[in-house]
């Protein structure tokens, strides 16, 4: 028995056929008529994302991984906002998931220590959050930085509309990562231990561990160990000792 009525595959027959017409001109058009293919993909494709399968996905993700291969930047900026639009990016091939993700974590970090911080991460945090579901294991580590800095803030506070959306990134980031990260990340973490140093990203910090309970954790890492085994927000200090010894030996090296 059919899942579907007859209309219902010309629906989806005419959607995929759009979509193939537009891949196949952004390939092979220039000028006028490659502005309007791309226009329209990006007007096109969150209409129909959740209804294409699997493999058309993945041609609108193989399409950016060769513009970027060949250098193509007008056109892959266009193909990446609309799979910004869609949070396509897990449909990239791995190396240049990983390349997108790690400069658009730089982005943040490049903002949260500029001047007007505060106004300056939230669309490059927003930009990151957007790029997919999964974060590659190649940048991982760059990621989970910038969400950390913009999430913990600096010794003036926090920019509340960036903060947010670190927090939903990093609630999302299994037990299994954040342990990886805890164990082999944070205390080579120069960043964000330069932001514990400090007292106010020390309590928000607290509040992220008790949040995700970081204390039943298997965390093991000198320092980190005890850094995750605090409780309560009046113990922000004794965090901000402990990171201010790992930032300083990371500094002698």
């Amino acid at each position: 028995m059919y899942k579907y009525s007859s209309w219902l595959y010309l629906l989806l027959f005419f959607k995929r056929t759009s979509l193939r017409v537009l891949l196949a001109a952004i390939r092979t058009e220039k000028g006028a008529t490659l502005e309007h293919a791309l226009s329209n993909l990006n007007g096109l494709l969150p209409l129909i994302w959740d209804d294409i399968p699997e493999p058309d996905r993945w041609s609108v993700g193989t399409l950016y991984m060769e513009l970027s291969s060949l250098g193509n930047s007008p056109a892959m900026s266009s193909v990446k906002q609309a799979l910004l639009k869609v949070k396509g990016f897990d449909y990239v091939h791995e190396n240049v998931r990983s390349l997108t993700y790690k400069k658009a974590a730089q982005a943040v970090i490049d903002a949260h220590f500029s001047f007007n911080n505060f106004y300056g991460e939230v669309e490059p945090t927003r930009q990151l959050a957007s790029l997919g579901s999964t974060v590659p294991s190649a940048a991982f580590a760059e990621s989970m930085q910038a969400y950390l800095c913009v999430f913990v803030g600096n010794q003036y506070g926090v920019s509340n509309a960036a903060a947010a959306i670190a927090e939903q990134e990093l609630r999302k980031v299994s037990r299994d990562r954040w342990e990886f990260y805890l164990n082999r990340v944070l205390s080579s973490d120069e960043n964000v231990l330069y932001e514990l140093t400090n007292t106010k990203p020390a309590k928000r910090f607290i509040s992220l561990s008790i949040a995700l309970d970081f204390k039943h954790m298997n965390v093991a890492a000198p320092g980190v160990s005890r850094i995750v085994s605090f409780e309560s927000e009046t113990k922000a200090a004794d965090i901000s000792t402990i990171a201010n010894t790992l930032y300083m030996k990371l500094r002698q090296k």
